[in-house]
C-alpha cells in the first residue's frame, strides 16, 4: 500500500516540473572572468563554460549582482584564444536538444520564474486526495500546499518547501542536498505540534521526501538539471557575444 502511495505520488506532485521556481533566486556564487588575447572580455556562469575558461587562463570571482545585469567588474585573467576561437570552444559544449534561442524557463537566468508549489494540476488534487484520505483520515485537509489538518482546524503549509526544492533542482543543486532540505524545512513546518496531528504532519512529510528522492523521480531531476544545463549556455553564448 505504502510503496503504491509513494509511486502514485510521485507521478502526481511535489515540484516535479521544471518550468517552476521562485521569483528570488538563488544566484551562483562564482563566475569565471578572462581577457581574449584580441581583448574581449570573456564570462561563464555555466559548468561546462567556467571550467574551460579557468583551464585556460580565466580566473574565478565572486559576484553578487542578477546574472541579467552582470557587470564586467572583478579580476580577469588573460586566455590564449580569440574570441571567436572561445566561441568555437563554447558552441561545441552545446547540451543535446538545447535551443539557444528559447531556452527552458529556470531559476537565476529567467527572472520571471515562478515556483508551482506542492502539486500540478485538478486531476493530481483529486486523486491524490483519495489516497491521502485513506491513509491520513481527517488530518488531511485536501489541499497539497496545506496538507495537514489538525485538530484544531489549522492547515500546516508545505509550499514554502516545495517553492525552495524547485528552486535548488531548477538552479541544478546536488539532488540528495535538495531533498534532505526539503525535508528539513517541512519538519520544521511540524515542531509545536501534539499527539496525532504531530504524527499526521510528519508522516506526511516523510511521504512527501519519499516521493521526490525515490527512483521514479529521477527522470524529473535530471530534466531538470538538463534544462538548466541549456539555460546557463545560452546565456554565456549571448553573454559572450557568440551567438
Amino acid at each position: 500500500m505504502k510503496g503504491n502511495f509513494v509511486t502514485a505520488l510521485t507521478a502526481l506532485v511535489l515540484c516535479l516540473s521544471t518550468g517552476a521556481a521562485l521569483a528570488t533566486t538563488t544566484l551562483p556564487a562564482v563566475v569565471v572572468r578572462g581577457t581574449s588575447i584580441d581583448q574581449y572580455s570573456l564570462a561563464c556562469t555555466g559548468y561546462d563554460c567556467a571550467s574551460f575558461l579557468e583551464s585556460i587562463g580565466g580566473i574565478s570571482t565572486s559576484y553578487r549582482t542578477p546574472v541579467a545585469g552582470m557587470g564586467d567588474g572583478g579580476a580577469r585573467g588573460l586566455v590564449g584564444l580569440t574570441r571567436a576561437q572561445f566561441c568555437n570552444q563554447l558552441a561545441s559544449q552545446k547540451p543535446s536538444g538545447c535551443n539557444p534561442a528559447s531556452p527552458p524557463s529556470v531559476p537565476i537566468y529567467d527572472p520571471m520564474w515562478e515556483a508551482n508549489g506542492c502539486g500540478t494540476g485538478a486531476m493530481a488534487n483529486f486523486f491524490l486526495g483519495l489516497v491521502m484520505d485513506s491513509l491520513y483520515a481527517d488530518h488531511y485537509s485536501g489541499n497539497l500546499d496545506r496538507p495537514v489538518h489538525t485538530s484544531n482546524g489549522q492547515n500546516i503549509s508545505f509550499l514554502g518547501a516545495c517553492n525552495k526544492h524547485d528552486e535548488c533542482w531548477g538552479s541544478g543543486g546536488a539532488r540528495g542536498a535538495c531533498d534532505m532540505a526539503f525535508r528539513v524545512a517541512m519538519e520544521g513546518q511540524c515542531n509545536g505540534l501534539t499527539g496525532s496531528d504531530s504524527s499526521a504532519c510528519f508522516g506526511i512529510a516523510s511521504t512527501y521526501f519519499g516521493a521526490v528522492s525515490s527512483d521514479a523521480a529521477t527522470e524529473h531531476y535530471d530534466e531538470s538539471v538538463s534544462n538548466h544545463s541549456c539555460a546557463a549556455w545560452a546565456y554565456d553564448m549571448r553573454r559572450n557575444g557568440c551567438t
